[in-house]
């Protein structure tokens, strides 16, 4: 599941959310080109996301590293705060699925 956020000027990534036994297989790009869509659709000049430092979120620390976001921020605590313009989104390959929107899916 992802939560996002508009305000005037950025897309947030409020909450990315997923279960451990489906990391890894592809699904988290899938989900992310989803959300680099969502902002290329939209009028948001940025996407920007954190990662906060907890037991079960270590093995997602580079994530948005490796989604190609830019790291603006690091935090003692080890939170890191991330930024992707419009310009620089770049999909990763995971052609073996398709996402669908909880919106585009009531529709068919």
């Amino acid at each position: 599941m992802v939560l996002l956020r508009h305000d005037v000027r950025s897309l947030h990534v409020e909450s990315f959310l997923m279960s451990c036994r489906v990391m890894g297989r592809g699904i988290e790009t899938a989900l992310m080109n989803h959300v680099k869509h969502r902002l290329l659709d939209g009028r948001a000049l940025d996407l920007r996301a954190r990662y906060v430092p907890t037991p079960k979120n270590q093995p997602v620390e580079t994530f948005f590293d490796d989604q190609g976001f830019h790291l603006c921020e690091r935090h003692d605590s080890g939170e890191k705060h991330y930024a992707l313009g419009r310009s620089e989104v770049q999909l990763r390959d995971c052609d073996w699925i398709r996402v669908l929107s909880e919106e585009l899916a009531g529709s068919r």
